[in-house]
């Protein structure tokens, strides 16, 4: 179980809070990391991560590819491929999602599909466990609408608080989101890369976050740079002893689309 988590946690580096464009603030763009084995500046270079954002006026598109070749010991290594295609309404009601993952030349497919409306939920997963269907309580936030909900917090001046969310690449189940603000100096750009990050155009939010079951069993915690436009420029992720960091290195924003104001979820 605990090699499943972190080849999970692995292929899904940026999903510790994955972006969107719902809202005026948030922007649709393209980004690049490197994936380093370690958070110092010159910690060696174990894969690449790219993350697309695609604006549409009732949905937003989603991709991220992840390739990791990860040496733990001698004897231990994982080779993990992650291909995630997903959509989400801008109510944030609506998420239907594709993952494909190889792991040590081992492939795998996981799918899934939640409806639901301001009364609840439910959520379809397929996996090579086979299908499961569940219902989603009321307030469950979607991957994308997840980060909105998370800037909406910080905007308001907290710096501590928890959401609950559905997570696609890791559990295929509902998570809670546990947020703490942290120091500038606790999780800062490397130097290599402090251009680009320059670029994204917006400050960034120093934070703690810890992902749990929702029986509060914890699965990761990561340390993540979150803009107020929605783009994460670094992500510090601890799993047992074992740290992977993804590091922006290429950053284009996209056109946004002008469209009449969403719907929010909570209105």
């Amino acid at each position: 179980m605990k090699n499943i988590v972190l080849a999970g946690l692995i292929a899904g580096l940026i999903a510790g809070a994955p972006s969107l464009a719902t809202a005026a603030n948030l922007i649709p763009y393209e980004a690049q990391y490197s994936v380093t084995a370690g958070a110092g500046d010159r910690a060696p270079q174990i894969g690449t991560a790219r993350q697309k954002l695609g604006d549409g006026c009732l949905r937003t598109s989603f991709e991220r590819d992840v390739n990791v070749a990860l040496s733990l010991t001698q004897t231990l290594r994982y080779d993990v491929k992650s291909i995630l295609r997903a959509t989400e309404s801008k109510n944030g009601r609506v998420f239907d999602y594709t993952l494909d993952r190889t792991m040590n030349g081992e492939q795998s497919q996981r799918s899934g599909k939640i409806a639901g409306t301001t009364i609840g939920s439910s959520a379809l997963v397929t996996s090579p466990n086979g299908a499961k269907i569940f219902n989603v309580p009321v307030g469950t936030l979607l991957p994308h609408r997840m980060v909105e909900a998370i800037l909406d917090h910080l905007q308001r001046g907290e710096t501590q608080f928890a959401v609950q969310a559905f997570d696609a690449e890791v559990v295929s189940n509902l998570v809670e989101v546990s947020v703490q603000r942290v120091g500038a100096q606790d999780i800062a750009p490397r130097p290599q890369d402090a251009a680009v990050v320059a670029g994204i155009g917006a400050p960034a939010y120093p934070l703690q976050v810890t992902f749990s079951r929702v029986n509060g069993k914890p699965l990761f915690t990561a340390g993540i740079l979150l803009h107020g436009n929605g783009v994460i420029s670094r992500l510090i992720a601890s799993f047992g002893p074992f740290t992977v960091a993804a590091n922006l290195t290429g950053f284009t924003p996209l056109p946004q689309l002008r469209c009449a104001p969403p719907i929010r979820a909570d209105q």
